[in-house]
């Protein structure tokens, strides 16, 4: 079984109320109105840099960004927002 990868169509466009969820707490971050990708992950950074957690590589956070508002959305959104890259294999699955 093979994930299916998406990115976003545009930096500047994120859906509204799109969901990231910090695999270390589990803490959910949601999109603003307006807001675009880059101001979305420094708040991110800044709210994990205040609670000590280790900190991501600025790729490897926008990686997770995206793959999980890719993930909490809805057919409509992803039609809208998300192009499908690729289709990858899991991590179980390379090993």
């Amino acid at each position: 079984m093979f994930n299916k990868y998406y990115d976003l169509r545009s930096d500047k466009l994120l859906p509204l109320n799109g969901t990231f969820v910090d695999p270390f707490d589990n803490e959910a971050y949601y999109v603003k109105p307006h807001e675009i990708l880059d101001d979305f992950i420094k708040r991110i950074e800044v709210s994990r840099d205040l609670k000590k957690h280790p900190q991501f590589y600025p790729h490897q956070l926008k990686i997770l960004v995206v793959i999980s508002l890719a993930e909490h959305a809805n057919k409509a959104t992803l039609d809208k927002y998300f192009e499908l890259k690729a289709a990858i294999p899991s991590v179980s699955e390379v090993i």
